[in-house]
């Protein structure tokens, strides 16, 4: 336990920051269950269902490149341009909370056709992170280049909600705050880290289990309330957490 809190400690602001992240926890899990979902609505329907349906009929075929590929293309951007609206709406959620506001499941929904400056900083960051990756698999520096970035721009979110300016210059002012408080960066994703290591945990311990099989039943039979508990639980202050720690060094 001396460990644990000693781990914690590490992290700037990190107890005070979930003793106010348990007040909203429930009413958060309204605009991220609709961030993963849409997404996915979006992928299954247009990207399975409507193709595949019209390929039965025989109004379509998937031998034609020339179709197949602009078509994925759009899917891709739809799936792309379906997480800004809810992200936006998450942030404003937790701007609201942070600043002693009243909210409410409908909190984050109210602005949801207002999230154009969400879209425009975080989107040339994201397609920024896909082509590196894309042109890290011919040069391995630019996978790191895109990393660098991901990293940076963990406060990008946060600043869209707090200044509604249309502007890309949002994405690179995120990445100037985050270049000058480059410890409190690391904090921050070694907090998010830490989420996503317990999340994956119960699962590793599964996997260690190798070819026993009643001890690998066991474990899977464990392994799925503990995740359930722990994704519900603690998920949302992986959005949660540096929000709450810019709010602070605002305020300093």
């Amino acid at each position: 336990m001396k460990g644990i809190m000693k781990l914690l400690n590490y992290f700037p602001w990190s107890k005070e920051a979930w003793v106010s992240y348990a007040q909203c926890r429930s009413t958060l899990w309204w605009p991220l269950s609709y961030l993963f979902l849409a997404p996915l609505a979006v992928l299954i329907i247009l990207g399975a269902i409507l193709p595949l349906s019209l390929f039965l009929k025989g109004w379509i075929s998937f031998d034609h490149a020339f179709i197949n590929y602009p078509y994925m293309l759009l899917v891709s951007s739809l799936v792309f341009f379906a997480l800004f609206p809810f992200l936006d709406g998450l942030y404003r959620l937790i701007k609201d909370q942070l600043a002693g506001n009243e909210f409410d499941e409908n909190t984050a929904f109210k602005h949801i056709r207002h999230s154009k400056p969400m879209a425009i900083a975080m989107g040339p960051i994201l397609l920024g992170i896909l082509l590196l990756e894309f042109l890290g698999s011919l040069f391995l520096p630019f996978k790191l280049a895109a990393l660098v970035i991901y990293l940076l721009a963990v406060f990008t979110p946060i600043l869209c909600v707090y200044d509604s300016e249309i502007s890309w210059h949002k994405a690179w002012e995120s990445i100037q705050f985050a270049l000058n408080n480059k410890k409190l960066v690391l904090q921050v994703w070694g907090m998010r880290l830490l989420i996503l290591v317990a999340l994956i945990l119960p699962w590793v311990i599964v996997a260690l289990t190798g070819s026993h099989k009643a001890l690998k039943a066991l474990t899977i039979v464990l392994a799925i309330p503990s995740f359930v508990y722990l994704f519900v639980k603690i998920l949302p202050f992986y959005f949660y957490y540096p929000a709450y720690v810019h709010k602070q060094i605002e305020q300093g």
